[in-house]
């Protein structure tokens, strides 16, 4: 078997959450599976808590030779006393602002690690963190990135709430430095291009005229669109912050025509009905298969578009602090990283050499 391998699956009292690093084989295994959602905020799959359900799962994940670690609602770790532990930690962060979405992730992080850990928070040791970031890392296979947010997931609350100072020797696990993956402009106009559906192309045209994230593309209002200064207003995205960014006008005249035809009232980009937006999943989705149909070979996400958007203008020769904003990064360290992408122009300098 396969060791390296391994899927959490924890059975609570109304559902089942399966926790399993992105494997292509596997979702295509369980697309034909109804009653599931995919929650971004934890990084996990949830059932419907059907036996027939987690036993078609558990024969998937075993002929892919998965080690499934199980958890039973009744033998997890004094989950009452975890939830009560964990009240004063939903408090601060609801005192704090922090966005709704951080709070789910540092409250489900801290939950996770008190099950994992079987102790009460007060006798928590450094080790104790050590075993269960490496656990997120080696074991779940989960990625630098994540595993980062469990980390200040952790830190918040034993230095905030327990004020402990277990964390004084514990460092941040190290992301591994890599460059994003960049389309060329090409490449760009055969993925929108590829797309009949309006709203399908709408949604990944202001994704990429706009340099957007995707919860930014799916959470737009219709009156977020100002066709008059040719802005699009981003609100509370990342870091709680208002942005206003660029509206290009080719994407205007694809968006006028969208209005036209499907007539959206409050949300841009409706989901299932006129009360929701799109959710994340369904615009990675149109993407994916945009890509797919585009025969581009490039492991690319959506969020491909908001990085090429950021490299297409700087090789175009705009201010990396114009773009900066455009992005809403709160530092230019930030947006520092596509001046190692961008290399049209690099190439093209010309030695001093030559001029001798």
């Amino acid at each position: 078997m396969n060791s390296n391998l391994h899927a959490k699956i924890i059975e609570n009292e109304n559902c089942f959450e399966l926790i399993i690093a992105y494997n292509e084989i596997f979702l295509n295994m369980i697309k034909n599976i109804k009653e599931k959602k995919w929650i971004p905020d934890k990084k996990i799959w949830r059932f419907k808590k059907d036996n027939e359900i987690i036993r078609i799962i558990i024969s998937y994940l075993k002929s892919l030779n998965y080690q499934i670690h199980f958890i039973r609602y009744n033998e997890q770790n004094n989950e009452k006393n975890n939830i009560q532990n964990l009240k004063e930690l939903h408090a601060k962060l609801i005192s704090r602002n922090f966005s709704t979405r951080t709070i789910n992730q540092y409250l489900y992080y801290n939950s996770d690690f008190l099950r994992f850990i079987k102790k009460e928070p007060v006798n928590i040791k450094s080790q104790d963190i050590h075993n269960y970031l490496a656990y997120l890392l080696n074991t779940l296979k989960m990625t630098s990135s994540t595993v980062n947010v469990a980390y200040s997931a952790l830190k918040f609350y034993y230095g905030q709430i327990i004020d402990s100072e277990i964390f004084e020797f514990i460092k941040r696990p190290k992301k591994p430095k890599t460059l994003p993956q960049i389309l060329t402009q090409n490449e760009v106009k055969k993925i929108l291009e590829i797309n009949n559906n309006l709203k399908h192309k709408s949604i990944l045209t202001l994704t990429y005229s706009s340099g957007l994230r995707v919860s930014e593309v799916v959470k737009l209002k219709f009156a977020d669109l100002d066709f008059e200064k040719g802005t699009i207003f981003i609100r509370q995205s990342k870091g709680r912050k208002d942005r206003l960014t660029i509206f290009s006008k080719k994407a205007q005249l694809i968006l006028s025509q969208y209005i036209k035809e499907y007539r959206p009232t409050y949300w841009l980009f409706e989901g299932w009905s006129s009360k929701t937006h799109l959710s994340i999943r369904s615009a990675q989705k149109i993407f994916e298969n945009s890509v797919k149909k585009a025969n581009i070979k490039k492991e690319v996400s959506i969020h491909s578009l908001r990085h090429s958007f950021a490299t297409h203008l700087l090789e175009n020769g705009v201010d990396i602090r114009y773009i900066q904003e455009l992005l809403g990064h709160s530092s230019v360290r930030t947006t520092e990283i596509y001046t190692h992408l961008s290399k049209s122009k690099l190439f093209n300098i010309t030695s001093p050499f030559d001029n001798i």
